[in-house]
């Protein structure tokens, strides 16, 4: 069997992905229709950065540009547009204005890639296409920076980019993951989510390529069941060839331990032949904190550290606190701690040490949660150190739902469908699509995830979770229980002395988090940015609500690594400043919330949010 070449490889890594048809600008295509010119556009991808890495570059945007092939209720959404059917020629069909009869296709190289047919789709496309674009050249330009502050240093070092990871989608991931590997860095870090997504997705195949790699079917049911994803050689090999043989795989290192929590001595001092005598071939990786390992039998090894650490950036704050346990994340290990009023929590959360971007904030939660992993797993990552892992893992994640679909559904909703009407003015038009253009062509994205705290916030499943810089609002919700009754209306129940139990795991927790690294940072964000569009999100600005993006599909658990400590609400009375009245305005005060609730009356989201939003009035 023919080899594929690194062009064909990044070609299917993006086809993979899917287009986003819904990523329409209708100004444009209104301009365009209205010319009553024959349908013909064309668009250009220059070919930058290292011309050693073209042919990537190639490959990713023929992936992107052939998946192109828009749906035919496109065409049913785009004759409901009150922007477009001011344009129409009443006497052909929507297709038939944007596409000619024979459509020709053209991908062809000149000094760019051009992407070329007879229809307005590429003029259509123009945005998010140029969006990805000016994903690709920041996230390149910051690697080449990057190298070049090392290189005057005299610094001669592998360097890696984490940043990817951060984008709110996986087509924003991959773009740019692209972009820092053409600017010289040493790992492709969407690998990891291209080679596990399907095992992600299907336990089946998973549990094949388990067997694959040489475990027994119990074993590899094993190693699903506790989120540990299958890689087999023939699959992880050929991808870090692509980018360029680096040991890297996503992020991290294989097998990169701990220095402060090593596994077990026999591990450390076990050689690079100890691994293949063991007959297994390919790799593992959490899907929870994206961690590669070389496969190996489910023995105790602890390669996430053989010994309870606590973080050392609040040494002095852990010795003057008493904790009832310890929980676990990754390598380190963070205390609960038993509180029976608001002041003594209010008391410890002072004495936190500022670190990172010094923002404290909290989640509140009726009951603790935790992930679940099979005894045998359990001894292979965390031996016989605590092993006890809080499950803060996204609302996407745990029901394998496709956000990403619904995340240009909605863009396209609130930044077109809802921001042009019929009696807005030529003036208007011109003046709503400069600030939605800008917006959408921005690389850091944050209307991207403005859209998608929005989905977040009032319900829908997401990449990211609820959180809270306000402490009393933090004990609101670890005290009141979300329940929905048969007519479909959420509530909020407040509990009792009978809630709580001999079972400690099923007391009301607040979970205190700090950011410290610069990549978990950035990963707070809000819904302001839809103010532009006349959005006014006043759930999320009662409740002092932040979005913190929780992990694609292979770093589900990304929220856990900023965990500081956690507040188990002893058995008492509770009383909050905020109530539901407060935290829960209702529609006719709430404009986001207004327009959420109406969500299920649009065409183009039945069958994808059917009562999913929260309806609490």
């Amino acid at each position: 069997m023919r080899k594929p070449s690194r062009e064909e490889m990044f070609l299917n890594i993006f086809a993979d992905i899917g287009f986003p048809f819904l990523a329409l600008d209708l100004f444009e295509l209104s301009k365009a229709i209205k010319s009553r010119k024959e349908p013909h556009s064309h668009i250009g991808v220059p070919m930058v950065g290292d011309a050693s890495k073209n042919d990537a570059l190639k490959g990713a945007f023929k992936g992107i540009f052939r998946g192109i092939e828009p749906p035919t209720q496109i065409f049913r959404l785009l004759e409901s547009s009150e922007l477009l059917s001011s344009v129409f020629d009443s006497n052909k069909t929507i297709q038939e204005q944007i596409e000619s009869p024979s459509n020709i296709f053209g991908i062809y190289i000149t000094d760019k890639l051009i992407w070329e047919e007879e229809s307005f789709w590429p003029l259509a496309y123009n945005v998010i296409i140029g969006q990805m674009l000016n994903i690709l050249q920041v996230f390149e330009a910051a690697l080449i920076k990057r190298k070049k502050e090392l290189s005057q240093l005299g610094i001669n070092v592998s360097i890696t980019s984490e940043y990817p990871r951060n984008m709110p989608t996986a087509l924003h991931y991959a773009v740019a993951s692209l972009g820092a590997w053409i600017g010289g860095s040493d790992n492709f870090q969407f690998i990891s989510h291209f080679a596990s997504k399907p095992q992600i997705l299907n336990s089946e195949i998973n549990v094949e390529y388990g067997k694959r790699i040489g475990y027994n079917k119990q074993d590899s049911i094993e190693l699903d069941k506790s989120g540990i994803i299958n890689i087999p050689a023939s699959l992880g090999m050929p991808l870090m060839e692509m980018q360029g043989g680096s040991n890297f795989f996503g992020t991290l290192t294989i097998d990169e331990f701990n220095i402060v929590n090593l596994p077990s001595k026999t591990e450390i001092l076990k050689k690079a032949d100890d691994l293949i005598s063991r007959k297994l071939y390919g790799l593992i990786l959490d899907k929870y904190y994206r961690t590669p390992f070389f496969a190996r039998q489910l023995k105790n090894v602890a390669l996430y550290g053989a010994n309870d650490v606590l973080r050392d950036h609040y040494e002095d704050f852990y010795s003057n606190i008493e904790h009832s346990e310890l929980i676990r994340c990754k390598h380190y290990c963070a205390p609960i701690v038993e509180v029976s009023s608001f002041d003594e929590m209010l008391n410890l959360v002072s004495k936190i040490p500022k670190r990172g971007s010094g923002e404290l904030f909290f989640r509140g939660q009726t009951k603790y949660y935790s992930i679940y992993r099979t005894n045998k797993v359990k001894k292979l990552i965390f031996g016989e150190s605590t092993s006890n892992e809080p499950s803060l893992i996204t609302s996407a994640s745990r029901n394998n739902f496709n956000y990403d679909n619904l995340h240009f559904a909605l863009k396209f909703y609130f930044g077109q469908e809802k921001l042009f009407s019929k009696n807005t003015s030529i003036g208007e038009l011109k003046k709503k699509n400069a600030i939605w253009r800008e917006m959408s062509l921005d690389p850091t994205c944050n209307y991207d995830y403005a859209i998608m705290a929005l989905a977040q916030h009032y319900g829908l499943p997401s990449h990211g979770l609820d959180v809270t810089t306000n402490l009393d609002v933090a004990m609101w919700f670890a005290t009141n229980q979300y329940k929905r009754n048969e007519e479909g209306f959420s509530y909020y129940q407040k509990i009792d002395s009978t809630y709580w139990t001999k079972d400690k795991n099923s007391w009301p927790i607040i979970f205190v988090f700090q950011p410290v690294s610069n990549t978990s940072i950035p990963s707070l964000q809000t819904c302001k940015e839809l103010e532009q569009l006349n959005i006014h999100a006043l759930r999320p600005e009662r409740q002092s609500a932040k979005f913190f993006l929780g992990g694609h599909s292979d770093h589900q658990n990304r929220l856990a690594e900023a965990i500081v400590c956690a507040f188990s609400l002893k058995p008492s009375d509770y009383q909050t400043i905020v109530n539901f009245e407060y935290l829960f305005p209702k529609p006719q005060e709430d404009i986001a919330y207004a327009e959420m609730l109406n969500l299920d009356k649009v065409e183009m989201f039945k069958g994808i949010i059917d009562g999913m939003v929260n309806k609490f009035h």
